[in-house]
């Protein structure tokens, strides 16, 4: 459900609300994965054949079975977190250069923001549209910290970064979702009553 590869630094930090030590599962299929050794390094597997024995459930162990939807629901809620808990407090102050609007110093800071920060903020629509039937309800309450707090930092840093993110494919899902409506009227017009599904994405 990964969109990206990261290193075993950016995963551990992905997962910096939970208990979960990556290098101690990368460790034990090690033979199966290159790059897990170097900290630094995006971690891939060897081949595509052991993905599709973790994700089928007919032939892959419960303890090993890696249900995708549930997956990308877990890496929705952990790009979320790590948005709301840390863009403000590694944000730089972004200093455009004198006369020219789009250019961006190379000394600005912006090479500090870590590598959990960047695939959150690339990739955070992309896992949450996946999400199908009901979203869960810590899910929404990240959404709306993330919209009520965060989104102005996530749209500074995406653009800084040349990587602006459409929010197209988001108000899309978000719409359609019965369990967020209320949310999608908080977002979209805060002006609109909470029952109602339809609120006008023009204004």
């Amino acid at each position: 459900a990964i969109k990206e590869p990261l290193s075993t630094n950016g995963m551990q930090l992905l997962h910096g609300h939970t208990s979960v030590s990556v290098g101690a599962i990368f460790s034990s299929i090690g033979p199966l994965l290159t790059g897990w050794k170097d900290m630094d390094t995006p971690v891939r597997i060897l081949h595509v054949s052991f993905r599709d024995f973790l994700t089928d459930k007919s032939r892959c162990p419960p303890i090993s079975y890696i249900n995708e939807e549930e997956q990308n629901t877990r890496l929705a809620s952990m790009c979320l977190i790590t948005l709301n808990e840390r863009l403000t407090t590694v944000l730089p102050p972004i200093k455009y250069v004198k006369g020219h609007p789009r250019r961006i110093p190379s000394d600005c800071g912006l090479d500090s923001i870590t590598e959990d920060i960047l695939y959150a903020c690339r990739f955070w629509i992309d896992h949450i549209v996946q999400i199908k039937g009901g979203v869960p309800p810590p899910v929404v309450e990240h959404l709306k910290t993330f919209f009520s707090s965060k989104a102005v930092h996530w749209l500074r840093i995406t653009s800084a970064l040349g990587r602006y993110q459409s929010l197209h494919p988001f108000l899309m899902w978000i719409k359609v979702c019965k369990s967020t409506c209320y949310l999608y009227a908080h977002i979209c017009d805060p002006s609109i009553p909470s029952g109602r599904l339809e609120p006008n994405v023009t204004k």
